[in-house]
């Protein structure tokens, strides 16, 4: 019986395809080539260059590294008449606090503001500005814009100061820096991310990260 036109020289078997035991075969070893525990990727469409991944993207280094934590008292929200037809602004001064962090420390100063957006499908648009002096006596902006989303059951909760677990609504938001001090100009070059809860007796908590 000719086998040439069968790959690896395979011969015709009752019941089976050529392909289906040229498959049976590479399973194995493709699961030899793969290092222990790393799913394949899936095949890129036709023409699109496969993207590396993301410890491909930094040379190895964690994707992101934790900055500081902002923690401050609640803005002292006011509602405003309709300023757009997007939705309904809820404006707020954001009292002092503080930042934690293993790479950005100090006081979160009594002058930032929260110019909220409260959409009809009931998600709230974030956008703070607030200012830290850090310990070493650098001054750094801080601006993020998030989402939060939530049912109405979880937003009366929150403002009736009443504890809801994070795992029970999203926020999210992206900090972005500016500064003129030199220790910290680095961060006028980075992107942050950055996730929110609120606790009762201490205000508004933020983690935020750097994006490598």
């Amino acid at each position: 019986m000719r086998t040439g036109s069968f790959p690896f020289g395979l011969m015709r078997m009752p019941g089976r395809s050529a392909l289906y035991v040229a498959a049976s075969l590479l399973v194995p070893i493709a699961a030899l080539l793969l290092p222990e525990g790393r799913p394949a990727r899936a095949a890129e469409p036709a023409g699109v260059m496969q993207a590396p991944s993301p410890l491909e993207w930094t040379g190895g280094r964690e994707v992101l590294n934790f900055l500081t934590e902002l923690q401050f008292g609640g803005p002292n929200h006011a509602d405003l008449p309709p300023l757009t037809t997007a939705g309904r602004h809820i404006i707020g001064r954001i009292a002092g606090g503080a930042a934690k962090g293993p790479r950005l420390s100090g006081t979160v100063l009594p002058l930032g503001e929260d110019w909220a957006l409260l959409r009809p499908d009931g998600t709230l648009e974030i956008d703070v500005r607030l200012l830290v002096k850090t310990d070493d006596g650098a001054v750094i902006q801080i601006q993020y814009k998030g989402l939060w989303r939530g049912t109405n059951e979880m937003r009366e909760k929150l403002l009736a100061g009443q504890d809801v677990g994070p795992q029970q609504y999203y926020l999210r938001m992206t900090p972005y820096f500016s500064t003129t001090s030199e220790k910290y100009a680095w961060l006028n070059s980075v992107v942050g991310v950055g996730y929110g809860y609120v606790q009762r007796g201490a205000g508004v908590r933020v983690r935020i990260y750097t994006v490598n």
